[in-house]
């Protein structure tokens, strides 16, 4: 398949501009990865926050992962595992492994080996029943 990543960072400019949640997504994530145009990780935040806060569970998983790493914004543990779990109570089975990991490590909560093999096991069980 060919992708024209700048065909599809125009869209989701103009789409997101429309409030469009899963073009939020995409253009976030176009800023993130630098696909159709350049890096640029406080434009990525901006409009990951956009989307998550419009719903788009996807988008709720990578802003925790921006919040857990200090990507576009200030470094928050706490933001981390709010995104990772309201992700997943969202029904975002892949934000499972960052929310399984946030109790292994105490990562915006507190350690919890238990919760953490619960939740790995969780997601382990659905990347099986998922491959492709």
């Amino acid at each position: 398949m060919d992708v024209n990543f700048q065909q599809t960072f125009e869209f989701a400019k103009q789409f997101a501009a429309q409030g469009n949640a899963e073009a939020m997504g995409v253009l976030g994530s176009c800023y993130l990865q630098g696909l159709g145009t350049q890096v640029n990780e406080i434009k990525a935040f901006e409009w990951l926050k956009k989307a998550s806060e419009l719903g788009h569970v996807q988008s709720m998983n990578i802003l925790a992962n921006c919040y857990e790493k200090g990507i576009g914004t200030k470094q928050d543990f706490e933001e981390a595992f709010f995104y990772y779990k309201k992700s997943v109570d969202s029904g975002n089975k892949e934000a499972l492994l960052g929310l399984s990991l946030c109790y292994l490590n105490g990562t915006g909560v507190l350690q919890d080996d238990e919760k953490y093999r619960e939740l790995f096991a969780e997601y382990s069980k659905y990347k099986e029943e998922n491959k492709t």
